[in-house]
């Protein structure tokens, strides 16, 4: 598994166990503690769209253009002159980008060093 897939499965797993709580209330618990367990074995691998969906219900969606530099462990002139802005998805407000997009973005700059 590539790091930027794994990555994404870490991410998916955070933001499932941040819903147990919530998941219990409505007699889900169980349901979602398998879903956690089948990703950590790879019975299950969750897609892009279905991390962001996760991290939308958590409220964990959004990473500030200021704080791009630190998840890449660049400076901000280092991700501006190298066009790192570009390769994250933008939300609609200024300034403000996916931050599945921006760790994924990490996890693929990790893995070519």
């Amino acid at each position: 598994m590539d790091e930027k897939n794994k990555k994404l499965q870490e991410l998916c797993r955070q933001y499932l166990g941040q819903l147990q709580g919530l998941a219990q209330k409505f007699g889900l618990g169980g349901f979602v503690s398998n879903m956690i367990n089948e990703n950590k074995s790879e019975k299950c691998k969750a897609t892009e769209e279905e991390v962001k969906l996760l991290s939308r219900a958590v409220d964990d969606e959004r990473v500030a253009r200021k704080d791009v530099p630190k998840m890449l462990g660049k400076s901000y002139r280092q991700c501006f002159d190298g066009n790192d802005f570009d390769n994250i998805e933008k939300l609609k407000h200024v300034g403000i980008y996916s931050k599945v997009s921006a760790e994924m973005y990490a996890a693929m700059l990790k893995s070519k060093e």
